[in-house]
């Protein structure tokens, strides 16, 4: 039978749920923070399930890019200890991902032509939305780091400056890219987003 891009997220999705059963295994006696983002992880990769519930349908390849960038975050503690500008690229990309979901709950609510049409406060409300995400993980690290005595503000202040500048950076690039969309309707990829990202199916 021919693998499929349906059945090789199956796929994908069951090596990284070992992979989170792996993860908690070695990290049980980290603390409850180390437990709880391995349970979180394992949530995370059914989500494509719960949202059906919602009558809200991610595509395949769709599914792929976010199991995908689900296996980056689980590698990239690892990763970063030797090349340290891994994570801060994870942070570029997060201002992305971010931002392209502030817009695609816009698209689910009001619908893609309200969208088009006032697509200045759309692309206000999705860099807003993005930055208020990114800001709120940076000051969960720091409540982690003082209650559960975790270590994830690893470089101190100029570590979250830098994690900070990077959501920035890609929350900014963001918003000008999706802006010349909406108006110029020139990119192509953003078409494949706004129409193929989450699909609403009545």
């Amino acid at each position: 039978m021919a693998l499929t891009l349906r059945r090789f997220n199956l796929h994908l999705r069951n090596i990284l749920i070992f992979v989170y059963l792996l993860l908690l295994y070695l990290r049980i006696d980290r603390g409850y923070y180390e437990i709880g983002i391995c349970f979180a992880g394992i949530i995370l990769l059914f989500l494509p399930n719960i949202l059906k519930r919602f009558k809200v349908y991610m595509s395949d390849s769709v599914i792929l890019l976010f199991f995908t960038f689900l296996f980056l975050g689980v590698i990239g503690e690892t990763i970063s200890v030797q090349f340290f500008w891994y994570d801060k690229i994870l942070h570029l990309g997060s201002g992305f991902t971010y931002f392209t979901a502030g817009m695609v709950l816009l698209i689910i609510r009001y619908g893609e032509s309200k969208v088009n049409y006032n697509y200045d406060s759309a692309t206000l409300y999705s860099y807003l939305f993005c930055m208020f995400i990114l800001l709120a993980w940076e000051v969960f690290e720091a409540i982690c780091d003082f209650t559960f005595s975790t270590n994830l503000l690893q470089g101190g202040l100029n570590d979250t400056f830098w994690d900070i500048f990077c959501d920035f950076l890609g929350a900014t690039f963001s918003a000008i890219l999706f802006f010349w969309h909406f108006r110029k309707k020139q990119i192509k990829l953003l078409s494949f987003l706004s129409e193929d990202l989450f699909r609403k199916r009545l």
